[in-house]
């Protein structure tokens, strides 16, 4: 019959080490928490959502039903007055229009096309992918 292995009972690391394993281990731990405790904190300052387009805008500019008031000021913004250029909404897609500025007061964005050969048009939004050409 053979004789079973000797093995040898003698720990792997002293009980000294074993317990500094343990209170790094602990303090490695602790920091994760108060580093994870203070990111939380600080995420409304550095992770912001802003929409630069027109989709979800429901401040729709309630387009005029006679050419007779082309030149009628549709909002104003950093002293700058747009005025109704044409009565005929256009077609874009409101995921290619690019906010430029929003006139607070009667709630009116000004926006381009995102790309494009006229980016110095600018629009107001009607309807979801309805717009008006504008003019300062």
């Amino acid at each position: 019959m053979p004789e079973p292995l000797a093995s040898d009972s003698r720990p792997l690391f002293g009980e000294r080490a074993a317990r500094q394993l343990v209170v790094g281990l602990l303090a490695a731990l602790a920091i994760v928490v108060a580093f994870t405790w203070w990111d939380a904190g600080q995420v409304t300052e550095r992770e912001r959502f802003e929409e630069i387009t027109a989709v979800g805008d429901e401040n729709f500019y309630q387009a005029p039903t006679r050419a007779a008031v082309l030149g009628q000021p549709v909002a104003q913004v950093d002293g700058k007055i747009w005025k109704l250029a044409d009565t005929k909404v256009q077609g874009f897609r409101d995921t290619r229009m690019v906010r430029v500025a929003r006139d607070e007061g009667r709630g009116v964005t000004v926006y381009r096309p995102r790309d494009g050969a006229k980016t110095e048009e600018r629009f107001v939004k009607t309807k979801p992918n309805g717009y008006l050409r504008v003019a300062p």
